[in-house]
């Protein structure tokens, strides 16, 4: 994808936020949150922006507003993270927001980011479907996020979304951890690094018959990569791209 900074020639562009809403349905901020806590997100309350969404079966309005709990000046930031964070969970609103949904759907690819001008802490996500061709299982959007006087200050192109069901999977179902993982922990993190490599090693590959450092990496990866997604290791294919498995590069740095 690419990100550009866009001059005055399209500081005008404008939608009429009345006429979006007036065809649309609405939730309030309390049915959005438990909405997306079924999905199995979990947000801290700088992330948690939406005020209201409008939605139809075609199109999707975010009501946000910059949490006052957030770290960082809304001033300090052309498009708060918090409010970009809202503005792509908003195209999961077209439709309704689904209670019941069985998955979580993440992003997985960005055409373009157009920065027009500054937003404050109150923001406007309108979203619609993309023209844009994709695979199967996966959903196009394109979003515009404007002011208050629906003038856009920000355009997102062709984000493109797919689902991640064991993501939703391990957001509810994470257990607890045991007092033996616990010790064991503690354990590794005091142990000379060749016996947590060894033990590590062991762990990973089983009664695989590895033996080669790349075969024994391979392994090792295969097996964060399970214990991230909750899949049986052989049924994570090393030669497959990350976000076949709902991972990228935020959640890898994170």
């Amino acid at each position: 994808g690419a990100m550009a900074r866009i001059g005055r020639e399209a500081a005008d562009e404008r939608f009429d936020l009345n006429a979006i809403r007036s065809r649309c349905r609405v939730d309030e901020r309390a049915t959005i949150d438990d909405a997306f806590v079924a999905m199995g997100f979990a947000f801290g309350d700088s992330f948690r922006v939406f005020e209201r969404l409008h939605y139809n079966a075609d199109e999707a309005l975010g009501e946000l507003r910059l949490a006052s709990v957030a770290d960082a000046r809304d001033d300090a930031f052309l498009l708060h993270p918090s409010l970009l964070d809202g503005a792509v969970r908003a195209s999961l609103g077209i439709g309704g927001i689904a209670t019941g949904a069985a998955t979580i759907r993440v992003p997985v690819r960005l055409g373009a980011i157009d920065l027009i001008g500054p937003l404050g802490d109150r923001a406007f996500a309108y979203v619609r479907r993309s023209q844009q061709a994709v695979s199967a299982g996966q959903d196009a959007y394109d979003i515009d996020v404007c002011d208050g006087d629906g003038r856009v200050r920000v355009r997102i192109r062709h984000l493109i979304s797919q689902a991640a069901p064991q993501l939703a999977l391990m957001a509810r179902r994470a257990p607890a951890a045991s007092a033996t993982s616990v010790a064991h922990a503690k354990a590794m993190a005091t142990a000379p690094v060749a016996v947590v490599a060894k033990v590590a090693i062991a762990s990973a590959l089983g009664s695989a018959s590895a033996s080669t450092p790349v075969e024994i990496a391979t392994a090792l990866l295969q097996r964060l990569l399970a214990d991230a997604t909750k899949l049986p290791p052989d049924q994570i294919d090393p030669n497959a791209p990350l976000e076949n498995y709902g991972i990228d590069s935020i959640m890898i740095a994170t």
